[in-house]
């Protein structure tokens, strides 16, 4: 048992590993603005604000150094899964696949968790298009360095 990216435990051989994991994103606002912008009509006065935009809870692993499952649940406002899925790795191509709910494979910044980008939302032009999270299967594959493919239904 250690401490990496959550709890995290794992046996000798690692053939078999359990982890639970959760984060939380909050957002702050403090807001000074002037008398002239709080009189301008339609602007009112602006107010401090502090939430959470999402707190995540979930478990996951692998079975046999082949098989993985992951189960993430969202619990700001109603709760919801995030992502739910099985996965088959080590497949030809350097490949895997998920069955499950989870985010659909588009773009190269879609996919990367908020925890790896620069900024607090994505491009604007990226997520337009999205498809986001859905049930469905797909197939990923990394050939090779510098090409990495996905398809899905």
């Amino acid at each position: 048992m250690v401490w990496n990216d959550g709890l995290f435990f794992e046996t000798q051989d690692r053939k078999f590993s359990f982890t639970v994991r959760g984060r939380a994103y909050a957002d702050f606002g403090f807001v000074h603005e002037d008398e002239a912008i709080q009189d301008t009509p339609g602007m009112g006065k602006m107010e401090d604000y502090a939430e959470f935009r999402s707190v995540r809870l979930g478990v996951g692993g692998t079975l046999h150094d082949r098989f993985s499952f992951l189960a993430e649940f969202d619990f700001v406002g109603q709760v919801s899964f995030k992502d739910v899925f099985v996965g088959i790795k080590k497949l030809p191509l350097n490949g895997a696949i998920q069955l499950g709910h989870f985010k659909e494979p588009f773009s190269l910044e879609d996919p990367t968790s908020f925890n790896y980008i620069t900024f607090l939302e994505r491009g604007a032009a990226v997520s337009a298009l999205s498809l986001n999270r859905n049930l469905g299967i797909a197939y990923y594959a990394n050939p090779i360095e510098e090409i990495t493919f996905a398809l899905g239904l």
